[in-house]
């Protein structure tokens, strides 16, 4: 996931509970700066080599209970990107094989 979206400043999240998917756009800086996305609606990331972490626990415990997922053990799920969007689409339907 963290190869889709390397330039990412902060991100934007949302959920579609009918298709069970998350979703994360990648905002970069100049996006992000320009003052018409709210503070709010904005969340930090963290990209290292390997991984991208998102500090929200509010939304992953918003997501956890919305799809009744349990977050204590690590999980994999298949994702798909949409370039022209900058869109991460992470498929809870289905757990991936770690």
């Amino acid at each position: 996931a963290s190869d889709c979206i390397p330039d990412a400043y902060n991100v934007m999240l949302g959920l579609s509970i009918e298709d069970r998917k998350v979703f994360i756009k990648a905002l970069n800086k100049e996006v992000s700066i320009r003052g018409d996305i709210p503070e709010t609606d904005r969340y930090k990331i963290t990209i290292g080599s390997s991984y991208a972490r998102i500090s929200n626990k509010d939304f992953i415990k918003s997501v956890s209970k919305v799809f009744n997922i349990n977050f204590d053990s690590p999980k994999k799920y298949e994702i798909e990107y949409n370039e022209d969007e900058h869109i991460l689409a992470i498929n809870l339907s289905g757990e991936v094989e770690v």
